[in-house]
């Protein structure tokens, strides 16, 4: 992260970068006052006096942001202490690269145990163990030299620890200080593994230890304990990252045998096909915008590395366990450092600097011409940006515009501005087709240049349009006449980029064009195509009257957000509110941002109509595709889903949704608005079949199809309708409209009369929909296999569906008088009778966050 090499380091390498060395042998916690046996152990100290002398004499106090961290537990324990050092506006990130101090039994004190447990028949994955500290020696040997640091300890946690036997050294493991009092940064990201190199040397004392690496062999008794380490080290350093947090302290958990990532250059490490200094780029992008960014690989079943390791210790753990002799080790060699430190993958570079070595899929940056003159700028002012891959033999184009989210107040516009998010500062020159989003991102499968990945488009000429005003492609508001302060100037941007494309890029050739967007994209896309197949007309008529302009197709991935309310909307008119969207809180909300902040641009002939039709919402309703669609001209392909993950936070909240999602569980009240969400959108679905617009609409829990990451394990649903994929469904579709051939497509998932995803659903978050059990509305402290919300986003890798829809079954006494009911309508009226108790809980926690009582939280 402090290197200059831009190869090395392409996202950090032109930033101020300081790397502090460690010479106080006490991982930077040390805070002695005087020395011990003559040795200072003043971590604490050092670090503290560095961000002073930065602060100081190198600019540091007028740092717009910082990202603090660093290869040990002094990166935890001082990441709060160095916060309260910089302003308060200053846009603070922290990260700690492997660290772990576990309350754990060393090999000695385990192996009585062990040994029991063997002679008495036990195998390898059936011990368990009792954690009694006061017969642990090993442990407290340890954490008695440990104690002679005077460790740095935020004192909450020591307070809350203090007179037991380790007297608040406790705080040194990691979920234990996380739950008690750390008092971390909002952004906290930490690298960890289930097998800490340096904690085995510790636990196991170095010589076993180093035998058992030299010689890739372990006995049985060593077995079991590894495996017993690292099942205690899932548990303890899960937990603190994904229940204790405010939704953007994130993991990165890999299964490799080794301690840290990125001083120690573990570069062919993989957490779901992601490095982790790729990793560490996602986490800074996504706590920006609030949102998780871990990355958790699987529990593992042996002590075996995962495949994507490269590092030679994993050789030990692929080794079965024998006893072995002291022989086996032989004369003590240094291999223990290559075994630490790991290796490159054999034959090849590194994973995050490798080049593409297909020319098709290299496509080089844009800025828009006189972007600040015209209004085609980002959130902070700097340049809007589209990528370019030229195929001089083909008059066929595909523009895509990027998904990026919208923000809703000016702390979140204000802070999305300081980052890639809202800026192209750091955008790079030219990328590889398949990393689009500074390395870390997302990639429109229809404009790589993998012919496998998309074998119908990729010879054609790609163009991608980076999104950095957060506005939905429609604002028209600049930062001058902005109540948040920035460049909400989408539309703009958008407009005057098309323009260039046509003046300096040769599109007014083309004789086929494809208009995508994915998500915030896809409303761009429908807001503004009837504009730009204007604009291209225009122009070929003056320059070139007589020609024919090109063909025009719109392809719209998730960009269908509905009008409808959200929960509480919902329970106070639950007849009415996906039908008079005017009387709902979260319309009107939207109304606000659109119209007073981003003054948005939608479909002209759209606002016309429908600010006669619906005054109050003055035409803002165009937002939405069932709306505007019919007014639009162009033909458009919609792929959809009927439970949309990344709209439905907007109507549960995001601290609800995220429990629901993680727990798997949801209320009756719940059921019933998700059951209600998706037939309103099967019943507006006919405003999608004017003219000869195309549709692939799953009944999944699903967002986007065409934009995805696999560099960092977000891959594309695997849902098909009828064996029928998205992106298939789109080319036969694009076929039949450019050539009259075949017939329109428009595939509808079976429609859904229960909150339940179809067995064709591949995603994970298809669980949430299938469990019946709706008792259980909190958030219980999670376990190992509950992983955090984002991986519930992602999905899954395709694979054979096994899920099958459950059975219905009663209530399970959560709601006894709708199990007595007779009828369904008696049936109805208890359900509801129990919705409305259970919501009471929901209404008091509202009227307490709308009162601040809550803290903001």
């Amino acid at each position: 992260l402090v290197s200059s090499d831009s190869r090395r380091n392409p996202e950090f390498y032109k930033e101020n970068r300081v790397f502090v060395r460690h010479c106080s042998g006490d991982l930077f916690i040390g805070n002695r006052s005087t020395p011990y046996n003559g040795v200072y152990f003043n971590g604490h100290n050092i670090v503290t006096a560095v961000v002073e002398d930065l602060i100081a004499y190198h600019g540091l106090g007028s740092a717009r942001q910082v990202l603090f961290g660093g290869a040990s537990l002094g990166a935890v324990t001082n990441a709060a202490a160095v916060r309260r050092m910089l302003p308060t506006d200053t846009l603070f990130a922290a990260f700690s690269d492997g660290v772990g101090i576990p309350v754990f039994p060393t090999l000695r004190d385990l192996q009585p145990s062990i040994a029991a447990h063997l002679q008495s028949g036990g195998d390898y994955a059936s011990f368990t163990y009792e954690l009694d500290l006061e017969n642990r020696t090993g442990l407290l040997e340890d954490f008695d030299t440990i104690r002679q640091l005077q460790p740095y300890i935020p004192e909450p946690c020591r307070q809350r620890f203090n007179g037991t036997v380790l007297g608040g050294l406790e705080c040194l493991e990691v979920a234990t200080g996380v739950a008690f009092g750390y008092d971390l940064p909002d952004a906290f990201f930490m690298f960890l593994s289930t097998w800490d190199t340096l904690q085995l040397a510790a636990y196991m004392r170095s010589q076993p230890y180093t035998c058992a690496v030299e010689t890739g062999q372990l006995s049985e008794e060593e077995a079991i304990y590894v495996r017993a380490l690292g099942d205690a080290n899932r548990r303890a350093l899960i937990a603190p990252f994904t229940y204790f947090n405010n939704g953007i302290r994130s993991v990165y958990l890999s299964n490799c045998y080794t301690n840290t990532f990125l001083e120690d250059e573990l570069l062919c490490s993989l957490v779901n096909g992601v490095t982790p200094y790729q990793a560490m780029s996602h986490f800074i992008s996504e706590a920006i915008m609030g949102r998780n960014a871990s990355l958790i690989a699987a529990p593992p079943t042996n002590l075996s590395c995962d495949d994507y390791c490269g590092a030679r210790q994993c050789d030990w753990g692929r080794n079965p366990p024998r006893n072995k002799t002291a022989g086996d080790c032989g004369q003590q060699r240094d291999g223990f450092q290559q075994f630490r430190t790991g290796a490159l993958c054999p034959g090849e570079s590194p994973p995050e600097y490798a080049a593409s070595t297909a020319g098709h899929s290299i496509i080089s940056r844009y800025d828009v011409i006189n972007a600040t003159e015209r209004n085609a700028i980002c959130l902070d002012g700097s340049p809007g940006v589209y990528y370019i891959r030229r195929n001089p033999d083909s008059s066929n184009w595909i523009i895509h515009l990027q998904g990026g989210d919208f923000c809703a107040t000016a702390q979140q516009c204000q802070a999305a501005a300081q980052s890639r998010v809202g800026s192209s500062q750091l955008w790079r020159c030219s990328l590889p087709g398949e990393d689009l989003n500074g390395g870390y991102a997302s990639v429109a499968k229809e404009v790589s240049g993998d012919p496998d990945l998309n074998p119908a488009f990729y010879t054609w000429n790609r163009v991608y349009y980076r999104a950095c005003t957060t506005d939905l492609w429609t604002g028209r508001n600049p930062r001058a006449t902005n109540p948040f302060g920035v460049n909400h100037v989408g539309h703009f941007l958008l407009m005057a980029g098309l323009l260039d494309l046509e003046e300096s890029h040769g599109l007014l050739d083309a004789e086929t064009i494809i208009y995508a967007g994915t998500s915030a994209g896809g409303v761009g896309m429908h807001s503004s195509i009837d504009d730009f197949r204007e604009q291209i007309t225009s122009i070929l008529a003056a320059r070139q009257p007589g020609r024919s302009p090109p063909q025009i197709y719109g392809l719209s991935d998730a960009g269908w957000f509905r009008q409808g309310p959200n929960l509480l909307d919902f329970f106070n008119n639950p007849t009415t509110a996906f039908s008079q969207p005017e009387n709902n809180s979260l319309t009107m909300s939207l109304v606000q941002l659109l119209g007073g902040v981003y003054v948005s641009r939608f479909d002209a002939t759209c606002v016309a109509n429908q600010s006669t039709l619906v005054p109050a919402l003055f035409g803002l309703d165009c937002l939405s595709a069932a709306i505007a669609w019919p007014y639009i001209d162009t033909p458009i392909f919609l792929i959809s889903s009927a439970w949309d993950y990344r709209d439905l936070p907007l109507r549960f909240g995001v601290a609800r949704y995220a429990c629901a999602s993680i727990t798997r569980r949801i209320s009756a009240l719940e059921r019933a608005f998700l059951v209600a969400y998706s037939e309103y959108s099967y019943s507006v679905l006919d405003r999608f079949q004017t003219r000869s617009n195309g549709l692939f609409f799953s009944t999944c829990m699903a967002h986007d199809h065409f934009e995805f990451a696999p560099e960092i394990g977000i891959t594309a649903p695997c849902d098909d309708i009828n064996g029928t994929s998205a992106y298939q469904a789109f080319v036969r579709w694009f076929n039949y409209i450019s050539t009259g051939n075949g017939s329109n497509v428009r595939l509808l998932g079976e429609r859904a009369t229960t909150f339940r995803c179809a067995p064709n659903c591949r995603a994970r978050q298809c669980d949430w929909a299938v469990n019946n059990d709706t008792a259980n509305t909190t958030c219980p402290a999670l376990t190992p296999d509950q992983l955090e919300i984002s991986q519930y986003s992602r999905g899954e890798p395709c694979m054979t569906p096994t899920m099958q829809p459950p059975t219905p079954t009663p209530t399970g006494g959560s709601c006894p008088a709708a199990d007595r009911a007779g009828t369904a309508d008696e049936r109805y009226e208890a359900l509801f009778d129990c919705w409305t108790r259970a919501f009471n809980e929901y209404q008091e926690a509202f009227g307490r966050y709308s009162s601040g009582e809550c803290g903001g939280r």
